[in-house]
């Protein structure tokens, strides 16, 4: 399985770790900061881990997903804290 994860939550990631470790991750876009958001953490660990992190603003995120989409064979979309209109 093929997952794309949208988050802007470092909350998110102990699911991240899992889905990493099951080798289900394919890509992440973290939100650009905002208020309330720290994605800090989660860029960190996707950039460690040799995961592709996007980071995308609310005017961007279309483009990025339907770019991301057509790139990668994904079999789910998971949105974890994301402050923006998906």
């Amino acid at each position: 399985m093929r997952i794309i994860a949208l988050s802007g939550s470092a909350a998110s990631l102990p699911s991240l770790k899992m889905l990493h470790r099951e080798s289900f991750l394919s890509a992440v876009i973290s939100a650009t900061p905002a208020l309330g958001t720290d994605t800090t953490d989660i860029e960190t660990w996707a950039t460690t881990q040799g995961i592709p992190c996007w980071q995308a603003d609310a005017s961007k995120l279309d483009a990025e997903l339907t770019e991301l989409i057509k790139d990668t064979t994904v079999d789910l979309i998971l949105v974890f804290g994301y402050p923006f209109k998906v």
